[in-house]
């Protein structure tokens, strides 16, 4: 058995291969977007908490109106960019889960190639050992019909 299992699907292997490959690279960038974007709502939300224990009375402290009304637009923006950093964060998980589902499909369908390859060896191998034993099996008759005659 010298020669090498010919399987005429291997560009397509390599391909599956390739962009399985590809998927697992968009899907950790798609996973490292969202982390950083769960970073960014997480510190607007810090920052929200903030403007709102700020805008909280203090005993014996009086506020002028002016100071009051800075703080409710603080705290307003501060609202505003928390739902806009979850909101982001919420499309970057959708983004994260498309590419898993991306990835998922591309492993399978390299992986279904694969499977049919290691068959396929595996039924060359065996026809090639049916062939050599045949071979043997021949020379060995040979071998005995020749001391027969002898």
């Amino acid at each position: 058995m010298s020669r090498k299992f010919p399987f005429r699907l291997d560009r397509l292997l390599d391909l599956r291969h390739r962009s399985e490959k590809e998927r697992a690279e968009a899907l950790g960038r798609a996973l490292r977007d969202e982390a950083e974007r769960r970073e960014a709502m997480e510190r607007a939300e810090a920052r929200l908490r903030e403007s709102r224990d700020q805008a909280q009375p203090r005993a014996g402290a009086a506020r002028p109106a002016g100071t009051l009304h800075n703080l409710g637009l603080t705290i307003a923006a501060a609202a505003q960019h928390a739902d806009a950093a979850a909101a982001s964060r919420e499309a970057a998980e959708r983004a994260v889960a498309g590419e898993r589902v991306r990835y998922q499909e591309a492993r399978r369908d390299r992986r279904v190639i694969e499977r049919m390859r290691e068959k396929r060896c595996e039924d060359w191998i065996r026809e090639a050992d049916r062939t050599e034993q045949r071979e043997i099996d021949d020379v060995a008759l040979d071998r005995h019909v020749r001391k027969e005659e002898n």
